[in-house]
């Protein structure tokens, strides 16, 4: 994956998008993250999750968030503009 790194937030346009690849997130790591930081049933239990409005186990969405973030900041495409960021 490589993606050129933006010079400013400014060079973002409403439509832009980043091929990032894909991501799977295991239920064991579902199940761990979940155990951790977000202990809701429908994210512990496949089959109490049932029961939930999801209908199944699904992953929590600060697990989803932080996936994505990282995946993000390893592609290279804020390097320039995240002070925090990869260097």
């Amino acid at each position: 994956m490589t993606v050129t790194p933006l010079r400013s937030l400014d060079d973002l346009t409403v439509g832009q998008s980043w091929d990032l690849g894909t991501l799977t997130l295991p239920e064991e790591e579902v199940i761990a993250f979940a155990s951790r930081y977000d202990p809701q049933y429908f994210h512990l239990d496949r089959d109490a999750a049932k029961e939930s409005i999801f209908g199944e186990l699904v992953c929590s969405g600060l697990h989803t968030l932080s996936a994505v973030f990282g995946r993000v900041m390893g592609s290279g495409l804020l390097t320039a503009v995240s002070l925090g960021g990869n260097q």
